[in-house]
């Protein structure tokens, strides 16, 4: 830190200059240089969530294969979050069979959709105001495991779709 000091000290002078000529050409070049490389990567970035949208979306145009469903009905169930997440297991447990021979990309992307859809049903509750009577919180709770089971069998049927064009 004395070495540092002692240099400003001794160069005062020199921090008072102007910069060389040209000086403000060159930071404007590799400021451009450096603005470049982010556009690059912003694109490729927007081209690979693209293209991934497009590898979720093509499976949800053609008509929908009938898919193995389980028929609990969870709503007059004792524990109906423990009867919902066990029916999104059953599926995520399916689709791990189905996924066996998937390349390791395809596969991570999968296990993580199911890992995301999952996690947010067990935290649904948390979302739910207080203040809601129990009949209207139980509705709003088993429209949202409804939904993430129907997720998950849209995740069996784009699988089952990848596998057969594999």
């Amino acid at each position: 830190m004395e070495n540092l000091d002692k240099y400003i000290h001794d160069n005062l002078a020199a921090f008072d200059e102007e910069p060389s000529n040209g000086h403000q050409h060159r930071f404007q070049k590799k400021r451009q240089k450096t603005q470049r490389r982010k556009t690059i990567f912003l694109i490729s970035q927007t081209a690979i969530a693209a293209s991934l949208l497009l590898f979720i979306t093509i499976g949800l145009f053609p008509i929908r294969e009938q898919v193995d469903k389980i028929t609990i009905v969870c709503e007059e169930s004792d524990d109906m979050k423990a009867c919902y997440l066990s029916q999104m297991y059953d599926i995520a447990a399916h689709i791990e069979t189905l996924t066996k021979d998937m390349d390791s990309w395809s596969k991570e992307i999968v296990d993580s959709e199911i890992f995301f859809i999952i996690n947010a049903a067990k935290d649904a509750e948390t979302y739910i105001p207080e203040e809601l009577p129990a009949e209207e919180s139980k509705q709003i709770l088993a429209a949202c495991y409804q939904q993430k089971v129907e997720g998950l069998r849209d995740i069996v049927e784009l699988v089952n779709e990848n596998n057969h064009l594999n």
